[in-house]
């Protein structure tokens, strides 16, 4: 695939959990955050198995966030109760990667505009769209788009497509960037300039390495 000049690049895109926001890394964390107690048990390639299949249908929108609760209780055979499940779901975002806010304003004054294209759920937007003095990124984002919202998930192609069709942006000109490979070989599969990054150092910095890459001048307005 050609490599997009900055010339070429009117959309900046980023993913949410692992890049604008920083996330729990296992169920142990999160329910040590959540105040709530573990059960290694709940760690099972079974349990795991049905609880993936709870969480892709919440990501896709095919259910409410009781329902989810719900179904996650059933999942993990009862051994964790819904409403603990819920305390663990929303603890399980940290807050924003420093610098984040920083660099989407340098974008937008670099004259291109931004947006986020997450697999996530109702109950995760719902606070991040409630607190943005917490998430200033994500705030500041000129598009946000999410699976849970177009009925689709990456790394399925069709969520791509659809971000162009609502964005207005064709493919080729979007920069997007993900923690999961499969994400990104899927964006580029249908020409989008697509850049993995490290969730576990400074993803703005490796951002910010990329668009430099392609010729950003930071700090600098672009000709639009």
């Amino acid at each position: 695939m050609r490599a997009a000049k900055m010339s070429d690049i009117r959309l900046v895109c980023f993913d949410l959990g692992g890049v604008v926001v920083r996330t729990c890394a296992s169920s142990r964390e999160g329910c040590a955050r959540a105040g709530v107690p573990y059960r290694p048990e709940i760690e099972s390639h079974e349990v795991r198995a049905r609880m993936a299949q709870a969480e892709t249908a919440y990501e896709l929108g095919l259910c409410s966030t009781a329902e989810y609760f719900a179904r996650a209780e059933t999942a993990l055979d009862g051994r964790q109760p819904a409403a603990e499940i819920a305390l663990v779901h929303d603890a399980w975002i940290l807050g924003e990667y420093h610098g984040m806010d920083r660099l989407v304003g340098v974008i937008h004054t670099a004259g291109m505009e931004t947006a986020c294209l997450s697999n996530t759920n109702e109950r995760h937007w719902e606070l991040m769209t409630a607190q943005p003095l917490r998430y200033p990124a994500f705030a500041a984002l000129g598009r946000r788009e999410a699976s849970h919202l177009l009925g689709l998930a990456k790394p399925n192609p069709a969520i791509y497509r659809a971000f162009e069709k609502n964005s207005g942006v064709p493919g080729g000109t979007i920069v997007f960037f993900d923690d999961r490979a499969e994400n990104v070989a899927a964006a580029r599969s249908v020409g989008w300039q697509a850049e993995c990054v490290d969730p576990h150092r400074d993803t703005a910095a490796q951002a910010t390495c990329v668009l430099r890459r392609l010729g950003l001048g930071l700090g600098e307005r672009r000709p639009i």
